[in-house]
């Protein structure tokens, strides 16, 4: 079983029970403001929402800030939606928070597009609850970042929800915290966009593209060879389209992994998007993404190009968290992660993808890596959390000054008096290493 895995599975029954509900009676949620959008869900049955991949039924109250920046319930909702709702998540669904799946429905209960606080219109959105990531923004600054560093990354927006049962009016005791409203991983236009694969496509030159597969764990339909690989879309293959990618990898792998592995027309350079690799690489380092390279590792590859890696995906275990005991971070961590493929390693041992990397990485300290940068981008996603929607959050789940979050094992994050201190300290981390990192690569 992989290693982080098998830690939350030893750990699930040692986890500390759920913060408890305030002890003062229920009361409505009439008077509830704040200074980020607010989504209320409604259970239109009872019993447990889903933990499958069917949806249990629900309706969603928007509130989105009016004029002056508050969001008060009293004003009612700005729209309301019929949604279905399941949770989600391979290890966060043992958190005491939990995340969710959302499709916004129509009134047959069918998936329906909609823009959602700004962004573009989709049927399938993530309610991401960060629970180990008490900055409550990682997954967002992160995601932002390496869209300003020319990687992929889907959009989010900071909100704060209420989850009611079924048959009764909405209660304090429904809070469940910040979250971030956050784009699925979804092929289209606005999301990951790729040329289209019907099952009709099955010989050249439309079978080469576009696909889009996640190095990951979980149910899915793996390629054959490489069986860590899931095929996330198309979402319903032929046998031609699984052979046809399943080839792609190997071939990249061996021109990789041959003895002319530098030669632009015989080596790697021929079925993988260079420039693509070298932002990435350098975001998942500067990041130090402890699941970077082996999980939720998504890979794309569109119709008449080449692999290419992205989007990034699920950061709360980046940015100082720390596997147990300790967590070496003056080191390139696609040595310490060791992933099975070692593509990364055999990329960074090629003198001239080494300096494209360093060529970039200069280039962007100059510009979205400056510290300052940095720090404002960070205070960008904080500010709207810290006017009492970051405090609500902690009553709620009090896990703010918690450094082992697990009593079974010794796995290590934040811990810190104020939600100010969390991002003072996410900042000073991102700093250090991105100054380790100016000493690594060749100038």
């Amino acid at each position: 079983m992989p290693r982080l895995i098998a830690l939350f599975v030893a750990v699930v029954a040692t986890l500390p029970a759920p913060a408890a509900q305030q002890q003062a009676p229920a009361a409505p949620i009439a008077n509830f403001s704040s200074a980020v959008p607010v989504l209320v869900l409604r259970a239109e049955r009872s019993g447990a929402i889903s933990n499958t991949k069917t949806y249990s039924p629900f309706s969603l109250d928007i509130y989105e800030p009016k004029p002056g920046g508050v969001v008060r319930i009293a004003d009612g909702p700005t729209s309301t939606t019929r949604a279905g709702v399941r949770i989600r998540g391979m290890v966060s669904r043992m958190f005491p928070k939990l995340s969710y799946r959302v499709q916004i429905q129509d009134e047959k209960r069918v998936g329906q597009a909609r823009p959602m606080l700004g962004m573009p219109a989709a049927d399938e959105w993530v309610l991401q609850g960060p629970w180990l990531d008490k900055s409550l923004i990682r997954n967002a600054f992160s995601y932002d970042l390496a869209r300003a560093m020319g990687a992929s990354g889907m959009r989010t927006r900071a909100v704060e929800v209420f989850v009611a049962g079924a048959g009764r009016a909405v209660r304090d005791t429904d809070y469940v915290g910040v979250y971030q409203l956050t784009e699925a991983i979804e092929r289209s236009d606005d999301r990951v966009k790729l040329a289209a694969l019907g099952p009709n496509d099955n010989a050249e030159p439309a079978i080469n593209g576009g696909y889009l597969l996640a190095w990951d764990v979980g149910e899915g339909t793996y390629l054959r060879r490489w069986n860590e690989i899931q095929i996330k879309y198309p979402k319903t293959p032929t046998a031609a389209q699984l052979a046809w990618i399943d080839r792609a990898f190997t071939q990249f792998d061996d021109a990789l992994k041959g003895p002319n592995y530098r030669d632009p027309v015989k080596g790697y350079a021929a079925h993988i998007d260079v420039d693509a690799w070298v932002n990435y690489i350098l975001f998942e380092e500067l990041i130090f993404n402890l699941d970077g390279y082996v999980r939720s590792f998504y890979l794309q590859k569109d119709r008449g190009g080449k692999i290419r890696p992205g989007p990034v995906w699920d950061h709360d275990l980046a940015m100082g968290h720390q596997f147990p005991p300790s967590t070496n971070f003056n080191q390139w961590w696609f040595h310490g992660r060791r992933a099975p493929h070692n593509w990364v390693p055999i990329l960074m041992s090629d003198p001239a993808f080494v300096q494209k990397m360093s060529a970039r990485w200069n280039q962007l300290r100059q510009g979205v890596l400056r510290d300052a940068a940095i720090d404002a981008r960070i205070d960008t996603y904080a500010a709207p959390l810290l006017s009492g929607a970051a405090q609500r959050n902690f009553i709620r789940w009090k896990i703010l000054n918690v450094r082992h979050p697990f009593t079974g094992r010794d796995y290590i994050t934040f811990a810190t008096e104020t939600y100010p201190q969390q991002i003072a300290a996410l900042k000073t981390f991102l700093k250090e290493r991105a100054g380790w990192m100016d000493k690594g690569l060749p100038k």
